[in-house]
């Protein structure tokens, strides 16, 4: 009986294991499906995709946000890869934050790098 439920407990934590792998899966494929998605030409898809990437704190699209952030003409695709940016938590951005600060022409999104230079040195 004893070997029985040891087999039963291991059995479960294989397919647990197994689920949990498919599922990673599953994400990194999404998120591979809205990196590409960042070069769209419609800003509405620009815009949607990175705020996913970076609720899915996906490091993967680190660069291509990053690119919107020095590169994009929209103020809001700036605005949106700056958050997504620091959702993602990674502290290598914390040098591209603060020179976007010093170029970027629009005010907003210079008061939105600030905060997010703020609360990451913090």
């Amino acid at each position: 009986m004893k070997k029985v439920k040891i087999i039963i407990a291991l059995v479960a934590t294989i397919l647990f294991t197994v689920s949990i792998l498919a599922s990673a899966a599953d994400l990194s494929k999404e998120n591979k499906e809205l990196i590409a998605k960042l070069s769209s030409e419609k800003h509405e898809v620009r815009l949607e995709a990175a705020q996913k990437l970076g609720d899915n704190k996906c490091r993967e699209a680190i660069d291509s946000l990053v690119k919107i952030l020095k590169s994009d003409k929209q103020v809001s695709a700036r605005i949106i890869a700056a958050h997504a940016l620091y959702k993602i938590g990674d502290k290598k951005v914390l040098p591209v934050f603060k020179e976007q600060l010093k170029v970027d022409k629009n005010q907003t999104v210079k008061t939105v790098l600030e905060g997010i230079i703020k609360k990451m040195e913090s």
